[in-house]
This record gives structure tokens, sequence and C-alpha cells, in this order.
């Protein structure tokens, strides 16, 4: 993705102001000159800002990996310079259309952007959008909005304006002025367009489904909508309604053209691949995002600035996801649906879960540092604060593959919490074996399976230490290597036991027992603590709170949770006790 520079901004200003309003739009200096030099001339700008609705309901909606992938094209297409034929939503189809270029685009992806153009061209890009993005996918929506700016504005605020979409009357929302002769950041401007864009969303009527006769079929696909037409592959008939139909031959062109170096999976069958445990075989979701995206961007000055954020935001998400997938060799078992904005979802072989959090987390905090030093100034500083929340999931093959990322995206707002009180990129998770669907949220689940009370001992134990920071899980998946090559598996599980089922005393004591009696438990924790105080090693399987005596916790569950998940060798797996 190309930075735009200061010059091609100014170009684009340049074409709907002229070159003197231009340069006092970007140099910030003087916002009363500017005011006066624009008297007399009636061309204001507008921006116009634009988002897909119900992106995750519009990806999902089908069950089939086909379908997904072809839904995830469409709106990928929306924000794609490349793709420029007549029936294209690409919004740079549509400038050109009205004469206006690449250059009218401040950024750009993932369903959503935010546009500068000349303000007697607003409303007709907006309908268009709009338009555009309803006939290419059949039940897709987008909701875009604009408001008028003069020039003085941008640095000003608005004094108020017009505003109008298909969901707005004209003049309702107006965007008051902000400030009374100070600049403002661009960024504040862009938040309140943005609260407009929601205003507008929630007043669209969302289109509901009535209900099918009988004696209609259903889309074997979405198993809502009427089935419209056949689409058959050998044998096997399909009968689709007319949007999973698009998506199907969107998804089946994209396969066919796949000669990329990055093809993704045709099915769930090559995601799972040779993962299987217990006679099944499971996938992994990872849903991955910046921390404080939205307060970055509400600070940013300059509409370069903003830009230049925003798509190094978004390129380095989107290329570290791309090395992830050729380190861990991923081309053609994964696949990566468009989920908005810069978030990354990656869709992958459970037993590459783990090494792909780590490698996605670590890239993504060097790409933001890497960056900022090639930009220079105070956006370097910005991009190297960035921190990411990361949530996965690992479930069976057949588990609904929407309900995986829900649950992933709703661990990573979990581990998100926990970044902002610490100021670090941190990791959340939880993997299911079973493939039924879970009957509550997750933060209620645990509250339910991993907290255990012995009112009449005043003791407390928490049988999970999630979230972790990017360093703590570390070491979690550290301690799990060493641990599945030195101790037996039916040491492991027997401690379990005494954790779930026992009161923190009688826990400890039963450990203790185990470790006098094991070499192997000896020999691990040995190594772990060769200088620490004597029993110091028991804090490894239960630790109690140093500030509220009787509160335990322990990570072990944790670590034994993703136990079947972390590659070793097999050479390698300590299977007997030693003597």
């Amino acid at each position: 993705m190309m930075l735009m520079p200061t010059v091609q901004l100014k170009s684009a200003l340049a074409a709907m102001l002229g070159d003197e309003l231009a340069t006092l739009v970007i140099e910030r200096e003087s916002p009363e000159r500017l005011k006066d030099a624009f008297q007399g001339q009636n061309r204001p700008l507008a921006l116009v800002s634009f988002d897909v609705d119900r992106i995750k309901d519009f990806v999902f909606t089908s069950v089939k990996p086909m379908e997904i992938r072809g839904a995830s094209e469409m709106v990928r297409e929306l924000t794609d310079e490349e793709s420029l034929t007549d029936e294209s939503c690409s919004i740079y189809k549509l400038l050109g259309n009205f004469g206006l270029s690449k250059d009218n685009v401040i950024f750009a992806g993932g369903g959503n952007g935010l546009l500068i153009v000349p303000a007697d061209k607003a409303e007709k890009i907006v309908r268009e959008i709009e338009l555009r993005f309803a006939r290419r996918t059949k039940v897709g929506s987008c909701t875009a909005v604009w408001q008028k700016f003069y020039p003085h504005e941008l640095l000003l605020g608005p004094d108020g304006g017009e505003c109008q979409s298909k969901a707005l009357p004209k003049g309702i929302g107006v965007i008051p002025a902000l400030s009374g002769g100070s600049t403002i950041p661009f960024g504040k401007i862009v938040q309140l367009l943005g609260d407009r864009l929601q205003e507008a969303k929630r007043e669209k009527i969302v289109r509901g489904n009535f209900p099918i006769s009988g004696i209609l079929k259903r889309c074997t696909s979405c198993g809502i909508l009427p089935a419209w037409k056949e689409y058959r592959v050998g044998e096997e008939i399909d009968w689709l309604c007319e949007a999973c139909y698009e998506k199907r031959l969107r998804g089946r062109k994209e396969i066919r053209s796949d000669e990329k170096e990055l093809p993704e999976a045709k099915s769930i069958n090559d995601i799972a691949g040779e993962t299987a445990r217990e006679g099944r075989a499971y996938i992994g979701v990872i849903y991955a995002d910046v921390n404080r995206m939205g307060k970055m961007l509400s600070e940013m000055e300059r509409i370069e600035q903003y830009h230049i954020f925003s798509e190094t935001v978004t390129k380095v998400m989107e290329e570290t996801k791309k090395d992830v997938v050729r380190e861990l060799s991923l081309a053609g078992r994964y696949q990566s649906p468009v989920v908005g904005g810069d978030d990354v979802l990656l869709v992958l072989p459970a037993n590459e879960v783990l090494q792909a959090v780590m490698t996605l987390s670590e890239g993504i905090e060097n790409g933001f540092k890497q960056e900022g030093e090639k930009i220079g100034g105070d956006l370097a500083e910005k991009l190297k604060k960035l921190r990411i929340g990361v949530g996965f999931v690992i479930v069976p093959q057949h588990f609904p593959l929407r309900f995986a990322v829900q649950y992933a995206e709703e661990l990573m707002r979990k581990a998100k919490e926990l970044g902002y009180s610490q100021e670090e990129s941190c990791i959340d998770f939880m993997v299911i074996k079973d493939a039924s669907l879970l009957n509550s949220d997750i933060e209620s689940l645990r509250r339910e399976l991993y907290f255990k009370r012995w009112p009449k001992y005043g003791a407390t134990i928490k049988l999970t230490k999630k979230p972790y920071s990017f360093g703590d899980f570390g070491d979690l998946l550290t301690d799990l290597g060493e641990i599945k090559t030195q101790i037996p598996q039916s040491q492991l599980f027997s401690v379990r036991s005494f954790l779930e089922n026992d009161r923190p005393e009688v826990a400890r004591m039963n450990i203790v027992y185990q470790y006098l009696r094991s070499e192997d438990w000896k020999d691990f924790l040995g190594s772990k603590y060769p200088s620490e105080p004597k029993n110091k090693w028991i804090d490894f399987f239960l630790e109690e709170d140093p500030k509220h005596p009787r509160n335990f916790s322990t990570r072990y569950l944790d670590l034994l949770e993703i136990y079947d998940f972390k590659e070793v060798s097999s050479e390698e797996v300590q299977t007997e006790d030693k003597d």
C-alpha cells in the first residue's frame, strides 16, 4: 500500500482549491489568512466517510469456505485500487468516473474509508458508493455520509453545514463549531464525521428475512434465503440463493486465479489437514487488533499525518500476516477473511496456531518500530507505542466458523482490556473440544468453571491466569515445550485433578507428594528454580497472592489446555517415567 506524500495531497487539494489555498491548508499555520483568502470563492470541499454494514454477518452468513472467500473478495474490491472493471464497486473506479483520482483517498481498506472531494460531487459519490456495493453483493450494504467544509474549517472545525445521505435528511446532526480561533486536530474532525456515520447506520432499516413457504427450497449454503439457482460440481448439487451464488462464483474465480505466492485454502479440510487429535481434526482462529487505534487517529493534527498513520498500520498488519503464512508454510492451508478495518483474522491448522500467534505479535510490534524509524518525527513515537490484542480459539473442524470467529473476537477484547492497563500486547485463548456451541459468554463461563471457593476455610483458587502479556505467554509456551519433553503425560493430569478438586492446602500437599516420588518433576523443577528458596517450585503449580493471603491462582490448567497443540518432535516427547 503506497503512502501518500504531502505533494500528492497538495496536488489533490490544488485541483479543488487552487495552489494558494491548498498550500495554506497543508501548512496549517494561518487559519485566519486562509479564511480571508477564500472569501468570494465558492469551492468548498467535502469529507466522505463510508463503511460496510454488519460486515461479519455479510462475510460469514454462509458456512462454506468458498462463499466466505467470495464475500471477503467483494468487500476487498470496494477499496481495491486494481479493480477497475465496469461492474466493479471499487471507489477508485468510481472516483475516476467523477474526474478524481487516488489522490482524493485519505485512507481505504477493510471495507471502510475516508475521501476528500469537491462538495458539489459529494452527494452523488455517496449515493454511488452505496448503490454499487448493494448491486455487486445482492444482500450487502454500505453506509456513506458526507460533510461540507470550507478550507478554514479543516483547521478550525466546522461552523455548521450540510450533510446528505440516504439515511439522514439534510441538516440532521450538524457538527457544531469546536473552537474559537485555534486549530484543532484533523483527527477530531474525522471522529465527529465517524459519529455521524454511526448515526446514519442506526437510522437505516435493517432488511429482514421473511418466512419461506414449505414449497420453496432454502439455500443449502446460508439456510436463510430461498434457493435461486442450481450450482453443480460433478455429481454434487447445491441450490443457492442469489447472494450465495454470487459469493461462490467470486470465491471460485479467486481460487482458480490463485497463482499468487500465498494462495488460500479451498476448503476446511485443506486447513485441518493432519491436525487430528483424539480421532478428530481441529482448526484455529486468530483475531488481532491494534489497541487504542481510534484514540491515536483522533490526535492526528494534519491530513497527511492521518493518512500516513492509518495506512502504515494497515500495511504492517497485512504484511506481517503474509510473513506468518510464509514462515509457517501455510500457503493453501489457511484463510484470511475480511472482518473490517485493520483487524487481522487467520483461520489455520490447529497445530500451527501457537507459533503463528507468537510470530504475528512479535512481527507487528517490530513492524511498527521499523516503519516509525523510516517516517521519523512525531509519528515515529506514536507508531512505536502501538500495542495489539490477540485472541485465538481452537475448535473441532466442523465447529461453525462464524461462532469460532465470534469467540476469537471476544477473547481479543479481553486481551485488549489487559493491554490497556499494562501498556503491553496481550493474548487470550480458549480450546473447545466439543463441537456444540457455548451456552454463555466467555466471562460467565470462566467464572463458573475456573473460580473455586471454600468459604469455610476462607480460601479461593482461580484456575487460570488468562489473559497473558505477550512475554508471559511466551514463557508459558517455553515451559510447555520443556514439559512435553521431560514429563510423562500420566503425571501431568494427576496434578490437574488435585487443583480442580481439592482446597488449596490439600492440593499443595498432594502436589508435594507427587513431586517427591517423581524424578521427572525433580529434574524439571530443579532446573527451573536452581537457586530459589526451598519449596519455591510449588508456585509453578499454585501461587498465593502476597497481597491477599489464602487467594491462590494457577496457570497450570492453561498450560494443559494447549498441550495437544504444541509442536515438538515425536522423539522428544517423554512417555515413560524414569526409574
